[in-house]
C-alpha cells in the first residue's frame, strides 16, 4: 500500500516543525511549504492526498 502525501503549509517555523513532526511519526510522507504562494506553485507539481 502507498503511503499518503501530505502537503504541509504553515509561516511559522515552530509549528511548521511540530506538525511535521508529528505526522511523519504517523508513517505519513510530507512536503512543506512555507506559505500559500509557494504551495500553490508546489501543487502544480505533487500529487499530495492532503493539504493542511
Amino acid at each position: 500500500m502507498e503511503t499518503s502525501k501530505i502537503l504541509v503549509v504553515e509561516d511559522d517555523k515552530s509549528i511548521r516543525e511540530m506538525l511535521t513532526f508529528a505526522i511523519e511519526a504517523e508513517g505519513f510522507n510530507i512536503e512543506v511549504s512555507k506559505n500559500g504562494t509557494e504551495a500553490l506553485k508546489m501543487k502544480e507539481k505533487l500529487q499530495n492526498n492532503m493539504i493542511i
